[in-house]
């Protein structure tokens, strides 16, 4: 699953496809629980082989705001966490049963 999503991208060849996906491990994720948890580091990417997540932040006046959800066969990547931010400034909480293929 993971393979074919990135070599619909285009930009890597077979042998850099085979090197990527073994730097994956498969995970489970409960209903609740959170990749990404506001305020918390993250230095994680993830390809979603099955779930949902909310994607939300909190106002100062500590109201959840939801601004996406997420899919499977997409990749999750923290941008505050890639980009060597030491907080993440959004949380994304697990809708059900999610099984994850991380990095």
């Amino acid at each position: 699953m993971i393979a074919a999503y990135f070599q619909s991208l285009g930009f890597f060849d077979r042998e850099e496809i085979t090197q990527i996906v073994q730097l994956f491990e498969y995970r489970t994720l409960n209903k609740n629980d959170f990749f990404v948890k506001e305020n918390q580091p993250c230095n994680e990417v993830a390809f979603i082989a099955s779930g949902i997540f909310r994607s939300y932040y909190s106002t100062s006046s500590a109201e959840d705001v939801t601004y996406c959800f997420r899919f499977p066969k997409g990749l999750r990547i923290q941008q505050s966490g890639i980009n060597g931010c030491k907080k993440s400034n959004t949380s994304d909480k697990n809708m059900d049963k999610t099984h994850l293929i991380s990095r």
